[in-house]
């Protein structure tokens, strides 16, 4: 499943919530990393799997990178939100232009019922950054080669919370490769499983919830696109212009709903809306989970208000050219 719609994701994400037996499954095969964090969605005929990957926006890893590294099996990864940079990278010789010293390690299969990975320490090895590709939900699925090495780099400052349906096929060799940067000699890494089951529930529904709200954006702009323009507010023709902005998601819809129900609570009519887009997000936000919801709701807001969001850009070309992309 790449292309998988939203209203599919959902579905999968729902059934492994309330099924003990692939609760279960998935917890043991989920991860939280740095920066991002992976759901085990359902195995694949081909041997592989396919995950659901979220890359908050805000928080400690804003901005972060990943350490160069490369895969032991194929994998494709469809954007459904968001964006981020691919660096890609190759090794070279030490007196080499943007070379820098990495220790090079041979990273085993991930262990089942374990909490964390080994890794066998190769040699020193000196790497420099080759290309820089943006890859984003205006973009088909994409391969990332298996003999490629490479590294994500969050991009949530201009583009918001990253979503991702990411394909792996069956392993190809027995190890992965992963360097870091500097002169440390790793022997583990932790795995970041969910040890408990409740808190894994609970990232369960946030993520239908997210899901849920991604697809109310899209739903939302073809409504107002449908009614006649002389008929629309100030707010509807606002959000209209600002739809494919790379974080109108986090700078726009999201605090537009919290507004929403704000006034709702006060019994006031909406500033922002028309009655009958009142009565139209009304309908939709009946269908999500109010805890998730109002978390995700006061996440943003925290974000906001610490100042983890860029208003800078109005489409993705723009963040294309703000990363400097080669490719």
């Amino acid at each position: 499943m790449i292309s998988g719609s939203l209203a599919e994701v959902e579905s999968i994400l729902r059934h492994i919530a309330v099924s003990p037996e692939l609760l279960s499954v998935s917890r043991g095969k989920s991860a939280v990393t740095p920066l991002f964090t992976k759901t085990f969605l359902m195995p694949l005929l081909d041997g592989g799997q396919l995950r659901f990957h979220e890359f908050r926006a805000g928080g400690g890893a804003q901005e972060e990178e990943e350490q160069p590294h490369r895969h032991r099996w194929n994998l494709k990864t469809e954007h459904v939100k968001g964006a981020y940079v691919q660096q890609v990278h190759e090794e070279t010789h030490a007196g080499a232009p943007g070379a820098r010293v990495h220790q090079k390690h041979r990273l085993e299969a991930t262990p089942k019922d374990k909490t964390e990975r080994r890794f066998k320490h190769i040699g020193e090895a000196f790497v420099r950054q080759s290309a820089t590709k943006l890859y984003s939900e205006e973009q088909r699925p994409h391969d990332f080669p298996l003999e490629e090495t490479h590294s994500v780099a969050d991009l949530s400052r201009h583009a918001g919370t990253t979503l991702t349906l990411a394909r792996t096929g069956k392993p190809m060799h027995a190890d992965s490769i992963s360097y870091n940067a500097g002169t440390e000699v790793l022997t583990t890494s932790p795995l970041g499983r969910t040890a408990d089951e409740q808190a894994f529930l609970e990232r369960l529904h946030r993520s239908i919830a997210i899901v849920q709200l991604v697809q109310l954006r899209r739903d939302l702009e073809a409504y107002l696109r449908e009614q006649p323009p002389a008929s629309l507010t100030t707010g509807e023709r606002c959000h209209l212009e600002d739809a494919k902005a790379p974080n109108y998601f986090e700078t726009s819809l999201l605090p537009a709903l919290a507004t929403l129900d704000l006034a709702k609570a006060a019994g006031q009519a909406s500033d922002e809306f028309s009655p009958e887009t009142v009565a139209y997000l009304d309908s939709a936000l009946e269908r999500i989970k109010s805890t998730p919801l109002r978390q995700i709701l006061a996440d943003n807001d925290e974000h906001l208000r610490a100042g983890h969001f860029s208003a800078e850009l109005s489409n993705f070309e723009q963040l294309k050219s703000l990363i400097n992309a080669t490719e």
